[in-house]
């Protein structure tokens, strides 16, 4: 899973990619907007993370763990680290593949393959909902248009 990290100060901050995998080096990793660029781990030792998603106003970081059946949280640092991480959902999954951040509304929405579902969730965890249960075939990722609702 790969996503593009954009600052709200270009100048300052060129955007950056954040990735983690199944497979290979364990952790999320973090690489500079050029190819040349360093690339660090945010977050060590971490296994089976699927998928992420950020909350850029608040520097928030979300993932999932398919191993745990897990939907993790942690603030990004100001020196390239994820700290106060926590357990965000931790109860009912099965499957968490997809992630998507709902930064306007302050939601969190996840797909869960084996279920066959899409949840919504504050993005504390807090008011969890199923809003589509069957009806799909092998649901993998999921996409948001804040901006449309």
């Amino acid at each position: 899973m790969l996503a593009v990290l954009f600052t709200r100060d270009y100048a300052r901050d060129p955007p950056c990619c954040l990735w983690g995998a199944a497979r290979g080096p364990p952790g999320l990793q973090h690489r500079g907007a050029s190819l040349n660029a360093y690339y660090s781990l945010l977050v060590p030792a971490l296994r089976n993370t699927i998928a992420l998603d950020f909350h850029l106003k608040h520097s928030l970081l979300y993932w999932t763990n398919v191993v745990e059946d897990k939907i993790y949280r942690g603030k990004l640092s100001e020196n390239g680290g994820v700290l106060g991480i926590e357990v965000v959902v931790q109860h009912g999954l099965a499957t968490p593949e997809g992630l998507a951040v709902d930064w306007i509304a302050g939601k969190l929405y996840w797909i869960d393959s084996n279920l066959g579902q899409i949840e919504v969730a504050m993005l504390d965890g807090d008011m969890r909902t199923t809003l589509i249960a069957g009806g799909m075939e092998h649901p993998r990722a999921i996409a948001l248009d804040p901006g449309q609702g």
